[in-house]
């Protein structure tokens, strides 16, 4: 994944009438302050395409985890509400 941190990322439907699964919300912290500069933004980059590649990979996860994104470094600012 390139460019930012905050690049929206798909994990699946939020529409409960067509998974009427038990949800498991899951925030993601993310460090996005200018110490995070190069490698290791790059590390959380790979890291979020890992989380959604395995929860894509598991059907039942897929169906119950929600995922929401709030980053800080400067401010704290919620990047995508759960889906």
């Amino acid at each position: 994944m390139e460019g930012p941190v905050h690049a929206q990322i798909t994990f699946g439907s939020d529409d409960f009438a067509e998974n009427p699964e038990p949800r498991c919300p899951v925030v993601l912290l993310l460090d996005t302050s200018a110490s995070m500069a190069g490698p290791p933004i790059q590390a959380l980059n790979r890291g979020l395409v890992t989380l959604r590649d395995d929860l894509a990979a598991d059907a039942l996860a897929a169906k119950r985890v929600e995922v929401a994104a709030v980053t800080f470094g400067g401010q704290v600012r919620v990047a995508h509400d759960f889906v």
